[in-house]
């Protein structure tokens, strides 16, 4: 003990041995990139040092004046140590308290892989490949000892002590030698969970690796998809009566409809007089950023908190409209088909996101504040696909009397 109402503990514990199955399941059968995975996920952790610092104030009378026959009563026990002498609860007050926390591993941390069933081929080379990556370069050891920090943190917070203290409140209600047994409890105001700073960072740290881990499974089950060269063939629900519109020929509907479509197309699969695509130009020049050729879409009031963590999207961009490499839109196939072709150079998604946390008080926190009033506290999220091939078909049914007999004012309206 370093003090009257203070109990030192150290031990070790280890190794240990951490096992979880995971089931990743995508799509349906009719899906070419469906996956019905079952894995099992083996962590060996090395020997684990734990100091622990308890702060308890026993009520002296009460622990005399214990009952015999009570003694196994764990209720009683708890209603022996001094209650907080306030209705909102905290560590200052407590009579039972951790005091100090710490966890540290005291060797390399290694995960390894197996396949319990799985159809992606894929995840049955995990382990010598992307794991052996992540063992490598320490990430694995690196997740570990962040999510012992979190561990410490959680445990040594006001939010941990609330649930401690309202445990000690209600004990005498539970022990039968107690004056208070039977009774109702107080209502008791217990602090809120906050999220630390480190626990805000970890938890990105880790989401941000895992998605990555992810990213990289379905880029390899999707290398391995052959994409079907023959056109699903679709039967359309139409009345029996409708005039539909031949797509091969629109001179039914007016005799400039083919011409234009034809122009369009030749102007945007065009290289203009510039070396550029003639989508790029008329995508640059009326839509997308001078600077980067990005679509960026700023977004308001979307967003959430929770625990004390407040994460808000700013703006969503899109990467790579200006990369047409070839386009061939809108091109009738049959009477009732319309197939688009078209080939982009990269093609991604940015999205930004402002990141806040209320309560700190530490140097970092100045540092998290002078960054927030500079508007550079955010997080940013990006996916870029490269060298991207979309071929889209549109079955499509217009009735031609239906059209013709639209109002100007109602397609206004619209």
């Amino acid at each position: 003990a370093s003090s009257p109402y203070v109990i030192d503990n150290q031990m070790n514990l280890g190794p240990v041995l951490a096992s979880v199955d995971l089931g990743i399941f995508v799509g349906d059968n009719k899906s070419p990139l469906s996956m019905s995975n079952e894995l099992n996920l083996r962590v060996d952790l090395p020997s684990i040092d734990l100091l622990l610092s308890l702060l308890a104030a026993f009520d002296e009378s009460r622990v005399l004046n214990f009952p015999l026959n009570d003694i196994l009563e764990w209720s009683c026990w708890l209603s022996a140590i001094s209650e907080p002498g306030r209705m909102e609860l905290s560590k200052a007050a407590a009579g039972l308290a951790l005091h100090r926390v710490g966890l540290t591993l005291s060797g390399a941390v290694t995960a390894s892989s197996s396949c319990v069933s799985c159809t992606s081929s894929w995840l049955e080379k995990l382990d010598p490949t992307l794991l052996d990556f992540l063992n490598s370069n320490n990430v694995i050891g690196d997740f570990a000892e962040r999510a012992m920090s979190i561990a410490s943190d959680l445990l040594e917070s006001a939010w941990f002590q609330g649930l401690i203290d309202e445990q000690i409140a209600a004990a005498s209600t539970r022990c039968p030698h107690d004056p208070s047994y039977g009774l109702e409890i107080s209502d008791t105001v217990a602090p809120s969970f906050r999220a630390t700073r480190d626990l805000v960072d970890s938890v990105l740290y880790i989401g941000m690796a895992v998605v990555e881990v992810i990213a990289v499974g379905v880029a390899k089950e999707h290398a391995e998809v052959d994409v079907p060269q023959q056109v699903v063939e679709l039967q359309m629900d139409v009345p029996k009566d409708a005039n539909l519109i031949d797509l091969t020929d629109l001179s039914s509907v007016a005799d400039w409809v083919d011409v234009a479509l034809e122009e369009g197309r030749d102007y945007l699969g065009k290289v203009s007089e510039n070396g550029v695509l003639g989508i790029n130009n008329l995508l640059s020049s009326s839509l997308l950023d001078d600077e980067d050729g990005t679509l960026t879409i700023q977004l308001e009031d979307i967003g959430f908190e929770s625990g004390g963590v407040k994460l808000t999207m700013l703006e969503v961009s899109l990467i790579g409209l200006d990369s047409f490499t070839q386009i061939d839109a809108l091109r009738a196939v049959d009477p009732r088909t319309l197939r688009s072709q078209f080939s982009l150079g990269r093609l991604g998604c940015e999205v930004t996101m402002g990141l806040s946390v209320e309560g700190e008080e530490d140097e970092h926190a100045e540092q998290v504040r002078m960054l927030q009033r500079s508007g550079l506290e955010t997080v940013t999220i990006s996916l870029v696909l490269a060298d991207v091939e979309v071929d889209l078909s549109l079955l499509l049914a217009l009735d031609q009397d239906l059209l013709g007999s639209l109002q100007l004012g109602s397609i206004l309206s619209t």
